[in-house]
């Protein structure tokens, strides 16, 4: 992220790993309140309150429908966790009807939601148009970390002092919220990390400057992610009800839930899909743990389900949890297993998390489950290889899980590589020379114990298929795969991609920070028209102040200042804001010309640019992105 002035190679890398692994053998316990790093409470399914006023209980009449709202982040490279709090979400209707659509505070750990959108409220609300939406986050108790720490982040603001209180984020949508009674509206917060936060990875603190962004009904939503225990099932209606609690345990809200004869079932650690499927989620009786992968549609009130966890191997299930990667590991394939998982713990209460810390996971090759999200295929723990991030529920003694019994489930989670391509792909096959796995460097891994067949992390093997077609991938290539590390007793590739990119053409991120009050430092001077923002920078950077190109794991370099830097959007919508930081009013955009029009006004009326960032496709020869989402700050 914002941390980093040049790009990290894999000498680089390699050299200061072990730092980074003697900071991570730390030992910290840590107590975040009864819900930290997930979702505490969610209102699926229920009524808004509505009032003219927003103070009052009074319920809304005539025609309603239904509205999801969910926080989703993309993928940071520094921080592990962060949570936060949502203390309340209020819709503003066009005739001024304020509806509170979150009833109960809500604690989210928007660092784990780079590939989903955590549902937080989804109500029906009295049909009509919707123009604002009114947002309160609590930062007092948010907790963050970052790689390599067992401690928290001190989080401040950009004047250095430590963050308390909430802040109100009015937004003003510029197309209304259409709701009617028979589509579901979804509605996407993105808390954006990497656009929020500037990192001191060595000194433990990160300093905020938040930038939210809204989407309203995306053509490309991210998959919704719902946390529950069961109430029944329906095999006739190919649906089943659950039960989302609050921080205390009072049920909430009870959400429908469809299914489809692809849906994917995970059942105590058991695969299978359709209507057997839901047969043996009905075997399991009330009270079970549910976690619900799937999506909400235009024609529905329902959530239609893609796949679901069930009983143990599940937030809810009862059962402790080690979440991170197998950074070593002991045991032949076809034998029991001991696993070194370097990451953090969750104890079945929930109340006691442990970061940065390597854990000992005992497996059983004969009792132990594993599962791989979405997949209706059975895995067994010879898929327990060095590299995979997986997800493992047993029995919590310090620092070593007991995962042997029948009950324990471990659950392979999709794991991303970052490297240098050692070649264009040949076949199917992309050898890389591997940077980081997921947030950890190279080395932290005892490769040389990854099976029969070790992965070389400076020739590592992924079968990316066809992924590789039209990314003009070549020698020196900064590349990211997504897939599943190959079993132990595996002779082929050392990983299965399911996504492959070319950082060095995929998306990058331009960012500047800059401080008028300082007195010294960068003088940004801003230009615009309904296509263009134009950037003239002079003078150099002060501390506190950034201006750099930034491509997550392959590294930030200084933005050029000739040709002076652009943001612009080619072609289509996107997702844009506008941040005042003295009044914290957020006025959203989806056209990139209404941004940049706004921008423009506002500098023009005497306002001063802070802060300015857009992501997406960038051209070095004219320095312009072509950004699909930005966000801008003035005062």
């Amino acid at each position: 992220m914002h941390g980093r002035a040049r790009p990290r190679s894999p000498q680089d890398v390699r050299k200061n790993g072990q730092k980074l692994m003697d900071a991570m053998k730390k030992f910290t316990s840590i107590r975040l309140g009864s819900a930290a790093l997930v979702l505490a409470s969610v209102l699926l399914g229920g009524c808004a309150k509505v009032d003219d006023t927003g103070n009052g209980n009074g319920g809304g009449g005539g025609a309603m429908g239904p509205v999801t709202v969910a926080i989703t982040d993309l993928a940071s490279d520094e921080i592990v966790a962060c949570t936060i709090q949502i203390s309340s979400v209020h819709l503003i209707a066009l005739n001024g009807t304020n509806v509170s659509v979150l009833t109960s505070p809500v604690r989210v750990d928007i660092a784990s939601l780079s590939s989903v959108s955590q549902v937080i409220a989804s109500v029906n609300v009295p049909a009509g148009l919707y123009t604002q939406a009114n947002i309160t986050v609590d930062l007092g108790g948010a907790a963050c970390f970052l790689v390599g720490h067992g401690s928290q982040a001190s989080i401040v603001g950009t004047d250095g002092l430590p963050i308390t209180g909430s802040y109100q984020l009015p937004l003003e949508l510029d197309a209304p919220l259409n709701v009617t009674v028979n589509g579901n509206q979804l509605v996407e917060l993105d808390f954006d990390l990497d656009q929020s936060f500037v990192v001191d990875l060595p000194g433990n603190t990160v300093q905020l400057e938040p930038a939210f962004l809204l989407r309203v009904n995306s053509t490309t939503p991210k998959p919704l992610l719902v946390h529950g225990t069961l109430t029944s099932v329906n095999t006739g209606t190919s649906t089943f009800v659950g039960s989302i609690a609050s921080i205390g345990g009072t049920s909430i809200s009870s959400p429908v839930f469809h299914s489809s004869p692809t849906t994917v079932f995970q059942i105590d650690g058991a695969a299978s899909t359709g209507s057997a499927g839901l047969t043996a989620l009905s075997l399991l009786g009330p009270g079970a743990g549910i976690e619900c992968l799937g999506s909400v549609s235009a024609s529905s009130t329902k959530i239609e389900v893609t796949s679901c966890l069930a009983g143990a191997g599940t937030f809810d299930g009862g059962s402790d949890s080690v979440e991170g990667h197998i950074v070593d590991r002991t045991g032949a394939p076809g034998a029991d297993a001991m696993l070194t998982v370097l990451g953090f713990s969750d104890n079945a209460a929930h109340d006691t998390q442990v970061f940065a810390t390597p854990f000992i996971v005992n497996v059983n090759f004969a009792n132990t489950k594993v599962v791989r999200v979405g997949s209706s295929t059975m895995y067994g723990t010879n898929d327990l290889n060095v590299g995979q991030r997986v997800r493992i529920y047993g029995a919590l003694s310090g620092t070593t899980l007991d995962a042997t019994a029948a009950t324990s489930v471990a659950v392979l989670e999709p794991t991303s590589i970052f490297g240098v391509a050692n070649g264009p792909v040949a076949g199917s096959t992309l050898s890389v020379d591997v940077t980081f796995v997921d947030e950890l460097p190279v080395n932290v891994f005892a490769w040389g114990d990854g099976g029969s067949t070790p992965p070389d992390p400076t020739l590592f093997l992924a079968n990316v298929g066809a992924l590789g077609n039209g990314q003009a991938i070549v020698p020196t290539s900064n590349v990211a795969v997504r897939g599943f590390f190959s079993a132990v007793n595996d002779p082929g590739p050392d990983l299965v991609a399911s996504a492959l990119s070319n950082v060095d053409t995929g998306d990058a991120e331009v960012f500047v920070r800059n401080d008028p009050t300082a007195g010294v430092g960068i003088a940004v001077a801003v230009t615009t028209t309904t296509t263009v923002i134009t950037l003239t920078i002079s003078g150099t950077l002060a501390s506190g102040e950034v201006a750099i190109i930034d491509r997550g794991h392959a590294g930030s370099i200084p933005l050029p200042t000739s040709p002076a830097p652009k943001l612009a959007r080619v072609a289509g919508t996107g997702a844009y804001s506008l941040r005042d930081r003295s009044t914290g009013a957020i006025q959203v955009y989806t056209h990139f010309s209404d941004f940049a029009s706004a921008v423009g006004s506002t500098l023009l009326q005497g306002a001063t640019l802070v802060q300015i960032a857009g992501r997406g496709t960038y051209n070095a020869g004219t320095n312009t992105i072509d950004a699909d989402s930005a966000t801008a700050v003035i005062q």
